[in-house]
This record gives C-alpha cells, sequence and structure tokens, in this order.
C-alpha cells in the first residue's frame, strides 16, 4: 500500500510535472506569441508612425513648395498688375494731360481771338473817328478851297465884266477875220464842210 501510494504520489508528481511543463511550454509559448505580437504592433506602430511623419514631412515640403509657388506666382501676378496698372495710369495721365493741354489751347485761342476782336473793334472805331475827323477836315478845307475859288472866280469875271466894254470891239474884230477866212476857203475849196473841221461860221 506504501509503495502504491508512493507510486501514485510519484506518478502525481510525474503528471504536475508534465503539465507544469505543458503549462510552461505554453506560457512561453503565449508569452513568445505576445512578444511577436508585440514587436508586430510596434513594427506596425512604428511604420504607420514613420508613415506618418514620411507623409507629413512630404506634406510640409510639398505645401513649402506650393506656398513658394503660389507666392512665386502671386509676386508675377502683382508685378504684372502693377506694371498693367503704371501704364493704363500713365496713360491715362498723358490722355488727360493732351486734354487738358488742347482745351488750354482752345482756351488761349478762344481769349487770343476775343483779344483780337476787341482790338479790331477798337481800332475800327478809333479809324471811324480819324476818318469821320479826317472827312470833317477834307470837307473844311474843300469848302474853304471852293469859297477861295468862288472869291477868285468871281474877281476874275468882275474884272472881266468891267473889262468887257473896252474887248467888245477887239473880239467883234476877231470873229470877222475868222468868218472872212472860212468864206474865202469855202470859195476854194467847194466840198470843204466847216462842221468836221470844227470851223463852222459864226452867226
Amino acid at each position: 500500500m506504501r509503495e502504491e501510494r508512493e507510486q501514485q504520489r510519484a506518478r502525481e508528481v510525474e503528471r504536475c510535472k508534465k503539465l507544469n511543463a505543458i503549462a510552461e511550454a505554453f506560457r512561453r509559448k503565449y508569452l513568445l506569441r505576445r512578444c511577436i505580437i508585440a514587436l508586430v504592433e510596434k513594427k506596425n506602430n512604428d511604420m504607420k508612425k514613420a508613415k506618418d511623419y514620411y507623409e507629413r514631412c512630404l506634406l510640409q515640403k510639398v505645401f513649402l513648395m506650393w506656398k513658394m509657388e503660389t507666392d512665386r506666382q502671386n509676386k508675377i501676378k502683382s508685378e504684372l498688375a502693377i506694371s498693367f496698372y503704371n501704364r493704363n495710369l500713365s496713360q491715362y495721365a498723358l490722355q488727360k494731360w493732351k486734354e487738358l493741354v488742347e482745351d488750354q489751347r482752345r482756351k488761349d485761342q478762344v481769349a487770343r481771338d476775343f483779344c483780337d476782336l476787341r482790338l479790331q473793334n477798337k481800332y475800327l472805331k478809333i479809324w471811324r473817328i480819324k476818318a469821320v475827323e479826317h472827312k470833317v477836315e477834307q470837307l473844311k478845307s474843300e469848302r474853304l478851297a471852293l469859297k477861295h475859288y468862288e472869291e477868285k472866280l468871281k474877281i476874275k469875271y468882275f474884272n472881266m465884266w468891267k473889262r468887257y466894254p473896252e474887248i467888245v470891239p477887239v473880239l467883234m474884230e476877231r470873229k470877222q477875220m475868222r468868218n472872212m477866212w472860212r468864206e474865202i476857203v469855202q470859195e476854194v475849196i467847194p466840198d470843204f464842210d466847216p462842221r468836221q473841221r470844227g470851223v463852222i461860221l459864226e452867226d
């Protein structure tokens, strides 16, 4: 009985050892599996972190490049816009300057025309006054000359009238002599027409 118990105990011990060995093997296998799973999870986690870091770095790099390209394009657009604005502003300023110059030229021309018209009217008025004054002086001179001429004519004819009784016999003698010569010429040249020659006989 004792041996049986010893054998039974030995079998129990052996069984416990086997169970412990199995349990230890299971525990080691479980731990190894857990370790492998942990390593795989760590690897996956590290890969995910590396991927996230790579993607984040790539995103930052792409964003930086995009920002640089956007800034470059915006700078070019801004420079083009400023250049276009300056050109339009210059053209607008030039056009306004031309319009101002043309407007000032028209105003100057109107002012010159108005000044010329005023001067023309002024000098025309002066000329009219001078012309009237000259006409008045001329009329005065003409009247004075006519009066002087009439006075001299009156004196001449008055003197002739006073001498008329003295020169009447001389004039009559001259007239008779002319008529005599005309009659002689008429007798010599019968076809002679004294009216054509201006030597017609006087009555």
